[in-house]
């Protein structure tokens, strides 16, 4: 599992989403089929080469991962997200799935209260040919910044409409837990804290060097309200 240059690529995802090209920049920070020719990714820096993908550069299954965090990639769409950027500006770390804390004020005051986190992932995946084709060259990186505001959109939703639950789900012997977790409507309180147990990835790997590529946003948190 390799860390990859997080300031370079969120600035990547930053300078798509306000309107101008990326190519460069997003895909020199993750190795992939270059197109030809490049045209440079901001007018003031330098074309980078891309990186080919090869058995010696990232051999088969293994998989890279992009360290991004809600709170910057809600930064990068101010205003979009009100909630979650609200959430993430006091965010505190969950130690396991059920989080718990105390009402320290109003007629609750002191009441304990609980919540459980709850995965979020958005998965896309990008062809062999279209990686390798210049035509479909910054599609790839509008198709990071699409899925991102998917996934934000997604977080942004369960925070306020999210109904707390923590059930077995299958076959006597067999289940599986399903959590889920509680948003604004649910628990009442002015004070929000996102309480991550995964904070915000984006997970890369090649399914076949020459079919494509998977990659993700993946994310676990929950909400503490009070």
């Amino acid at each position: 599992m390799t860390e990859l240059d997080r300031a370079k690529f969120l600035k990547g995802i930053a300078a798509v989403a306000l309107g101008g090209s990326a190519l460069g920049e997003l895909l020199s920070k993750l190795p992939g089929e270059a197109p030809p020719v490049l045209p440079p990714p901001v007018p003031e820096a330098a074309p980078m080469p891309l990186p080919s993908l090869s058995a010696s550069s990232w051999p088969l299954g293994s998989m890279q991962v992009v360290s991004i965090g809600y709170k910057d990639a809600t930064a990068m769409f101010p205003g979009k997200f009100p909630t979650l950027e609200k959430a993430a500006a006091d965010m505190h770390p969950a130690t396991s799935p059920k989080i718990e804390w105390l009402i320290p004020e109003g007629r609750k005051k002191g009441r304990a209260e609980h919540n459980f986190t709850q995965i979020f992932r958005t998965s896309y995946f990008i062809s062999g040919v279209q990686m390798a084709s210049r035509l479909y060259g910054d599609d790839l990186a509008r198709l990071r910044v699409e899925a991102l505001l998917r996934h934000l959109q997604d977080v942004e939703n369960t925070l306020i409409w999210g109904h707390r639950m923590n059930e077995a789900h299958g076959e006597t012997g067999h289940t599986v837990p399903l959590r889920a977790m509680g948003g604004t409507i649910e628990f009442k309180g002015e004070h929000l804290r996102l309480r991550p147990l995964r904070d915000l990835v984006l997970r890369r790997w090649a399914d076949n060097w020459k079919d494509g590529y998977s990659e993700e946003y993946l994310g676990e948190v929950s909400l503490e309200v009070f």
